[in-house]
């Protein structure tokens, strides 16, 4: 147990059902009152947790598991903007994720026994954290600390030896922002920051032939602060959040940052050609966004709307379709059948408010509909989502770790109705339904 100020944390430490080995928080909360009182535990109960404010002492019952119904969880601390990759390789199932000071790579194809392959030391969150899987998950690519160089070094390694050698490292000293392998070429797209020195590598886009990943070619380039970088499904549109910072004042230095969304035909990598640009809202605040994965749709969650754009010919078609989902952003991920999205949600609770990973069915886009949704946190939200490559699992990267949550309601329900039985008895039923038969959720129908 922990605590910082008002806020305490408690965490985990070696191995719980459901849980991969290692050291993570289990759950955070606030002091009562808001005061920096003690927090202990009680002796008598090792899952209850005794906080003293300044006229009350308040109970807290600690769950047994980081995330309580989620399938299984990987502790790690991770950082916003931290990437979060899922996929296939023949039969195995990988997940690469950021972690706060390091890069993790994980099998989960058996989900309830997550285990680690690799974890390689980051650099600063500052300098980059970006991570990517190629499209047939035999590649991991992702920056790494180097004492040599400060914003780390992007590297090149095979999942089926994370811990040998890695295959290839790349030379860019300002760092990356972010990573993209292309579905149908061997391609891999690299946003580089800027070197901090005179004479160091400018800010863009740079477009690498990995046919022969131990000899990377950069093949392409497009100039530019650029980051949140996606190809599209047939590979041939690349697509990349564009940052203009633009200096006003006589004399005072002020900067406004606005933000665009642009894409290029990249047929010739070599040879970039601007496709179109769509301005952001200016809140000052982040956009994400996806593709759905056939390339027909677009969505951006921003200000707390998410907006769902026709896409044809790799061109916007129409205005969008608008929903307010109530976060200001957060990230989004399409399910592998493209059928639905997860995004970050908040619900008011009186005077505070739950950021919880909800499940929006896109089957028609004109009228999304929120199915389901995960628990929520007042203290966190979750900084990345992805889809298993079967879509029958979603994958929720929060500060103290990635739980894995099976989205298949064929599963979910006998499972809920294995553990919790039928929620209304007959005697019930009768009362509140006189004149309907009894049908309760879990029981067989006759």
């Amino acid at each position: 147990m922990t605590k910082c100020g008002s806020q305490w944390q408690a965490w985990l430490t070696g191995t719980a059902p459901g849980t991969a080995t290692g050291t993570g928080i289990l759950t955070v909360g606030a002091s009562a009152e808001g005061s920096p009182g003690a927090v202990a535990f009680d002796p008598r109960h090792a899952h209850r947790l005794l906080d003293a404010g300044f006229v009350s002492i308040r109970v807290w019952n600690l769950p047994t598991v980081p995330e309580l119904g989620a399938t299984a969880f990987l502790p790690g601390r991770h950082v916003s903007g931290a990437d979060l990759v899922y996929q296939a390789a023949g039969p195995k199932q990988f997940l690469g994720v950021n972690n706060l000071g390091s890069n993790a790579l994980w099998d989960v194809t058996n989900q309830e026994s997550p285990r680690l392959l690799s974890r390689k030391p980051a650099p600063p969150p500052a300098r980059g954290v970006a991570a990517a899987l190629s499209p047939d998950g035999a590649l991991f690519a992702a920056t790494e600390a180097d004492d040599h160089a400060e914003a780390g070094r992007l590297q090149l390694r095979s999942t089926s030896d994370p811990d040998g050698p890695p295959l290839a490292v790349f030379d860019l000293d300002g760092g990356v922002g972010a990573l993209a392998f292309s579905p149908t070429r061997p391609l891999l797209a690299v946003s580089a920051r800027a070197g901090k020195q005179a004479g160091q590598s400018s800010p863009g886009i740079r477009i690498y032939d990995v046919s022969d990943p131990r000899a990377p070619r950069e093949v392409g380039r497009i100039e530019g602060d650029l980051s949140r970088i996606t190809f599209s499904s047939d590979g041939q549109a690349l697509t990349a959040e564009r940052e203009f910072r633009d200096n006003e004042g006589d004399g005072d230095y002020r900067m406004e940052l606005t933000e665009r969304l642009q894409s290029w035909d990249v047929t010739d990598p070599a040879r970039p050609v601007e496709l179109w640009t769509r301005p952001l809202p200016a809140s000052g605040l982040g956009s994400d966004y996806a593709f759905r994965p056939d390339g027909s749709l677009l969505a951006i969650h921003h200000s707390g709307l998410l907006r769902l754009w026709r896409v044809q010919s790799h061109q916007l078609i129409g205005e969008p379709v608008t929903v307010n989902v109530g976060s200001d952003n957060g990230p989004l991920a399409f399910s592998p059948d493209g059928t639905h999205l997860a995004l970050t949600g908040t619900v008011r609770l009186g005077l505070s408010s739950i950021t919880r990973p909800e499940i929006w069915d896109l089957t028609d886009p004109d009228a999304p509909v929120r199915e389901s949704a995960l628990p929520g946190q007042e203290y966190g939200s979750a900084y990345s989502l992805a889809f298993s490559p079967d879509s029958k699992a979603l994958a929720v990267q929060t500060q103290w770790g990635v739980a894995l949550w099976d989205t298949d309601p064929e599963r979910i329900i006998p499972g809920l109705c294995a553990t919790v039985g039928d929620p209304i008895t007959r005697q019930q039923w009768k009362r509140y339904l006189p004149n309907r038969p009894y049908e309760p959720p879990c029981s067989p129908r006759p």
